[in-house]
């Protein structure tokens, strides 16, 4: 498949994403920032991401565990999670993050633990959407390269 087809076709996939609420325009924004920033700056963006999230996330669990929750801690996390989030366009991740920090206002612990699970519910079911869109950009990535 020549290179524009596979651009269309990963304009079309992050489409499909945004029709289905996972992603926002800033997702697209991010895509489009590659012309300025070279040809791997959205999937390095993309797999950063992840790879924070993920971090994130694990840290967030072990706060929960500890007997004694402190919040300011959970709120830290929480913040770093919303932002990239937002900044990626990740939409419904950012969403449960504001219900993350409410039950932080609250001091909730089960109001918590039950928002990290919609958090990683909703990074879960990013990730496996997102396993195509990573796969056909190395694709675009090693087409750009060759183009010479």
């Amino acid at each position: 498949m020549d290179k524009s087809a596979l651009k269309q076709q990963q304009f079309d996939r992050i489409k499909s994403l945004e029709d289905e609420g996972l992603v926002d325009c800033y997702f697209r924004l991010s895509y489009s920032m590659k012309e300025d920033h070279g040809p791997s700056f959205f999937l390095d963006l993309v797999l950063n991401f992840l790879h924070d999230a993920r971090t994130v996330m694990q840290h967030m669990a072990t706060a929960l565990e500890s007997p004694v929750v402190n919040f300011d801690v959970l709120n830290g996390h929480c913040i770093k999670l919303k932002g990239g989030s937002s900044c990626i366009g990740a939409c419904k991740i950012a969403k449960e993050c504001y219900v993350f920090i409410r039950a932080i206002d609250n001091k909730s612990k089960d109001g918590c633990l039950q928002a990290l699970r919609n958090i990683k519910r909703e990074y879960h079911d990013l990730q496996s959407k997102l396993e195509s869109v990573i796969q056909l950009e190395k694709e675009i990535v090693t087409a750009e390269s060759s183009k010479s």
